[in-house]
């Protein structure tokens, strides 16, 4: 989504209320980057969270894997001993 859109989208009692113009393009520079700031802000901490949730899955992958091969490892060395005489 562009910034015009995402801006123009809020509503227009938020935007009255902070003294900021309803529209976009009737923004003055300044604020024009300060809500670009902001807009980049929300979309890094989106990505970082995806981010952070991709990691945690495959953490949850990992741990499941390692707790097999831990199985697999305890099986063999339980196979391997010797019986007793």
């Amino acid at each position: 989504m562009k910034i015009e859109e995402f801006y123009d989208n809020l509503p227009y009692r938020v935007k009255e209320d902070a003294g900021l113009p309803t529209n976009y393009s009737r923004m003055t520079f300044s604020q024009q980057r300060l809500v670009e700031n902001l807009f980049d802000y929300e979309g890094g901490t989106e990505k970082h969270r995806n981010h952070m949730e991709d990691v945690m899955a495959e953490a949850e992958i990992l741990a499941y894997e390692t707790k097999i091969i831990a199985e697999n490892l305890a099986n063999m060395c339980t196979e391997m001993k010797l019986p007793p005489s």
